[in-house]
């Protein structure tokens, strides 16, 4: 055989092993690209409403005096939120009403029922029949299903000394909201 035979030869076997390689393991040249895509919806962010502040009305000096979540007079917040979808509350809760004027404090206490919850729309105290709560740690709540709002009612006392200067005392109630994630 000669050496141009023979270079034949091996160019040959090489298409026939390539041609077949390409057979037994499909088409090698051949290329493909999915492409897919990431979506997502950001809820509208809760939103808090104060339709009505605690109010103690008149107090005496030595005379404490006591507000239920469901009489007129107590706080109402109102958070406004995607239904179904739980969200974590915390009240920052003052220890006194403070007095510019005289510069004296008068003592607000909590207990673990003053706080109450409704998920039904409802923002009126007076007609709350929902579930009572310590408002020291109020959790988790969900606003119903076909409900954009959660409403928590508020009680408290305070509790004038005999020597408590007339006036106007005031503290700020602070209810911080924000949705559960994963």
């Amino acid at each position: 055989m000669d050496r141009k035979s023979n270079h034949r030869t091996v160019s040959t076997l090489t298409a026939v092993a390539v041609g077949l390689a390409m057979l037994l393991t499909g088409t090698a040249f051949a290329n493909d690209v999915g492409i897919g895509n990431a979506t997502a919806t950001v809820a509208a962010a809760l939103a808090i409403t104060t339709p009505a502040d605690l109010d103690f009305g008149t107090v005496y000096a030595g005379v404490a005096k006591t507000q239920a979540k469901d009489a007129a007079g107590a706080g109402v917040f109102t958070v406004t939120g995607s239904p179904d979808q739980p969200f974590q509350a915390f009240l920052n809760l003052p220890e006194y009403l403070w007095d510019n004027v005289s510069k004296q404090r008068l003592d607000l206490t909590f207990t673990d029922t003053d706080a109450g919850l409704d998920l039904t729309g409802n923002a009126t105290p007076a007609s709350y029949a929902g579930a009572d709560f310590d408002p020291r740690g109020l959790g988790s709540i969900t606003i119903a299903a076909g409900q954009t709002t959660a409403n928590i009612f508020l009680g408290g006392k305070v509790t004038p000394k005999a020597y408590q200067a007339s006036g106007t005392y005031t503290a700020d109630i602070v209810l911080t909201v924000w949705y559960e994630g994963d």
